[in-house]
């Protein structure tokens, strides 16, 4: 070592210099993290006790969930209302070249893989929370997308129990339309058989003349 002092001193300030040019000349990454809590559905109501009682979420739901967040769909979504597309902050390869459509299928698979690859979610241990992380060399950018990310999952689930409701809300509805049919039909056939066997119904009359 000592007779090498100076060679060893040589490599340690080369690899120094090259580390420390590399760091300057490289742009450093933000994370933006988010988290939600998933609530518990709601389950089929046959009586009215089931008003009052949820459903435990389990592994499957979460990961359900989880795979949710990372569809296509909430990514172009997502893409679409930040312009992701025209943002070199987004990713320098994804970007929208000169004359060619947002919607192309080129376009498209390059801005879904690029939000991909920058996107993370992950289930929080022992909790019914999950956390959406996104990368980006601008922090303002990635904190916008995760949490446009994470409001518009929040729209579709939103949009999901509305039309189950509504499905739910109108089968109910058909429901008591034959009900009511079948009602009336029942009331048509007692008074036609009232008619047909000469039966009068005096029992309002029988009441007052109880009373009196």
């Amino acid at each position: 070592l000592t007779r090498r002092r100076w060679q060893i001193l040589t490599v340690v300030l080369v690899v120094v210099t090259i580390v420390t040019i590399y760091s300057f000349k490289v742009k450093p990454v933000y994370e933006a993290v988010t988290r939600i809590e998933l609530d518990s559905q709601m389950p089929e109501i046959h009586s009215l006790k089931d008003l009052s009682e949820s459903m435990p979420i389990d592994d499957t739901f979460l990961a359900t969930q989880a795979k949710v967040l990372e569809s296509d769909n909430l990514a172009w979504e997502t893409i679409e209302q930040l312009g992701l597309a025209q943002n070199p902050a987004f990713g320098p390869d994804a970007g929208i070249k000169k004359g060619e459509p947002i919607d192309s299928r080129e376009a498209r698979g390059r801005l879904l893989s690029a939000f991909a690859k920058n996107t993370g979610v992950n289930l929080v241990r022992n909790t019914q929370m999950l956390e959406i992380s996104f990368e980006s060399t601008d922090p303002a950018l990635a904190a916008r997308v995760a949490n446009t990310l994470v409001n518009n999952y929040v729209q579709y689930d939103f949009h999901k129990k509305y039309d189950a409701t509504r499905q739910a809300s109108g089968w109910m509805e058909q429901q008591l339309d034959e009900l009511k049919a079948k009602v009336e039909k029942s009331q048509e056939a007692l008074v036609t058989y009232e008619r047909e066997n000469s039966i009068v119904n005096v029992s309002d009359k029988q009441n007052v003349v109880e009373q009196r």
